[in-house]
């Protein structure tokens, strides 16, 4: 019996310490598709995401996305496990990725390689 309650007391005492325990899902992964022609204006392209268990699952469904909005020449341009953006100009294009939106789009931008370059899409897993 004094064996049981010590149990219980260290199960009690190590939640109040560490916290709840925390569930550890399998991880996702995400992908971009985008139907960019040169010469559209920064930021109009087309796009889609989607999201897998694999990379593969990810790409096929941003494919599935990017051309149920009527896009005919999509590609997959991105896969991440955090967070992940596109941008584009007229003549320029990027791929950005990080821990979170903010600095996908700030890697984005510093990759594009135009003032003119505006985000097209930015996503993170689970969104």
């Amino acid at each position: 019996m004094k064996r049981i309650l010590m149990v219980g007391l260290l199960s009690v005492a190590a939640v109040l310490a560490f916290g709840p325990v925390k569930h550890v899902y399998a991880a996702s992964v995400d992908a971009i598709a985008v139907d960019d022609d040169t010469g559209t204006s920064g930021g109009d392209a087309g796009w889609g995401t989607g999201e897998g268990d694999s990379a593969k699952e990810a790409q096929d469904m941003a494919m599935k996305n990017c051309t149920k909005n009527g896009n005919k020449n999509c590609q997959v341009v991105l896969t991440y496990e955090h967070c992940g953006a596109y941008a584009s100009s007229r003549k320029h294009a990027g791929i950005g990725t990080g821990p979170s939106k903010d600095v996908a789009k700030a890697k984005v931008m510093e990759g594009c390689g135009n003032d003119n370059c505006k985000v097209v899409v930015a996503d993170c897993v689970g969104d």
